[in-house]
């Protein structure tokens, strides 16, 4: 870490503290120390998780004790600028100057008593959403609070759901692992499940080896579990 960066974070995190001591609780107008204003041995700890972030940006928020005015005139201490604030969280979106690094910023600011927590401004991708038609009625796999155009369903309440599609961002499935449904069969021909059969089944009632499906239910099942998505048909299965 250079020169410039060193002064940096101890002046920054010595005139935050100066400044706020009075509005600390039991602070008694006395300044906490500074003495690890900068790690001992100059280095700042890697964002871990391979999270992308905007490199010129950091968010912070600091305790509530600290009014509003004096934060705001001590982030030119940090070698940082407002450009934005999330009010109902209370957290600051600052613009870094040249040459000042995500990661210097946030642990200059992260070793303040003031500051209740700074990070990246980390990138966040849209969720992934299946073409399939009938997906929208699936309120189990994401409810938006969305309401069910079929008689008898409930009216969504939002989040109550198995957050399906945060889900198939990290994982659709793996092919090669087979789900046995024991019901009451399934349609061998049902558009949404004829590529993610493994085969006819076992009909334990009749005693032979054609499970089609001669009630409905074990249809329904199955394509809860594994109907074929994002195929623009019906709906969409947990396993993609």
């Amino acid at each position: 870490m250079n020169k410039k960066v060193v002064s940096l974070c101890c002046g920054a995190a010595a005139a935050l503290v100066l400044a706020a001591a009075s509005t600390l609780p039991g602070s008694g107008g006395q300044v906490p120390g500074t003495a690890s204003a900068v790690p001992p041995n100059g280095s700042f700890q890697a964002f871990e998780g391979g999270k992308n972030y905007a490199p010129d940006r950091v968010l912070v928020r600091f305790k509530a004790s600290l009014p509003e005015t004096l934060a705001d005139s001590l982030f030119l201490s940090y070698g940082t600028k407002k450009i934005g604030r999330l009010t109902p969280i209370r957290t600051y979106v600052l613009e870094l100057e040249e040459g000042l690094t995500v990661e210097e910023a946030v642990a200059a600011l992260r070793l303040n008593p003031v500051v209740e927590f700074a990070e990246p401004d980390f990138i966040a991708r849209a969720q992934v959403t299946p073409n399939d038609p009938l997906f929208g009625y699936q309120y189990a796999l994401y409810n938006s609070g969305q309401t069910i155009s079929i008689p008898g369903s409930p009216t969504g309440k939002p989040s109550a759901d198995i957050k399906a599609p945060p889900a198939w961002e990290e994982t659709k499935g793996d092919p090669k692992v087979i789900v046995a449904v024991v019901d009451t069969g399934v349609d061998l021909l049902h558009p949404d499940l004829v590529k993610k059969m493994s085969g006819s089944g076992r009909d334990f009632v009749n005693g032979d080896f054609d499970a089609s499906d001669d009630h409905g239910h074990g249809t329904f099942i199955a394509g809860i579990i594994g109907a074929e998505t994002d195929n623009g048909l019906g709906i969409a299965g947990v396993a993609w």
